[in-house]
């Protein structure tokens, strides 16, 4: 048997159209933030197009949206602080629910609203879930935390069609406060 050359794993090849560009994008924490939801997207399309392997792939693909949900806040608490012109990037802690209470802080502020909209009420929700099942963004990585207790066991099903749903629904919210405070920002650097 012929000894192969060792290709690492990090590096390009002759096929330049499966290359990916890293560090391409001059907002890295957007590009993180879409390829985590695109990959939710991918997955959670596949299961439910296939109806298969839905009770492995539900792991990786609540991982994923979880993921993206927590550089969106983190991405709207820096962009934010940067157009209110306060100290600081974001958190770098994985907990949703500060993130979510800081960003409700910063859009309060920017929008210079007295009432929350509704759509604090749902994304409250999501993330008081994710509180109680994932609250540090392990539960969907490892069968088992720190201690060996298993932090999924209270739940049996999870409908990933209905997760989907609500997920999209939030990240339409999200994206447009995102996008919306990319423009404000953008507006005053034309000034």
């Amino acid at each position: 048997m012929d000894k192969k050359e060792y290709i690492s794993l990090f590096s390009a090849a002759d096929d330049a159209f499966n290359n990916a560009i890293l560090n391409r994008f001059s907002d890295q924490i957007e590009a993180y933030t879409m390829g985590y939801k695109e990959a939710a997207d991918i997955l959670a399309k596949y299961v439910l197009q296939s109806q298969c392997f839905q009770d492995i792939l539900i792991y990786p693909i609540i991982f994923l949206y979880r993921q993206y949900i927590e550089l969106r806040l983190k991405e709207i608490i820096q962009e934010g602080r940067n157009f209110l012109g306060d100290e600081g990037s974001y958190p770098k802690h994985h907990r949703l629910h500060h993130l979510w209470d800081t960003v409700k802080s910063i859009i309060m502020r920017i929008y210079n609203l007295s009432d929350e909209p509704n759509e604090f009420d749902l994304i409250g929700k999501l993330v008081s879930d994710f509180k109680k099942f994932d609250p540090d963004s392990s539960s969907f990585r490892y069968p088992a935390g720190r201690r060996g207790n298993k932090p999924l066991k209270e739940i049996s099903y999870i409908n990933i069609r209905q997760f989907v749903d609500v997920i999209n629904e939030i990240s339409i919210f999200l994206e447009g406060v995102s996008s919306e405070i990319s423009v404000f920002i953008d507006h005053n650097h034309e000034r």
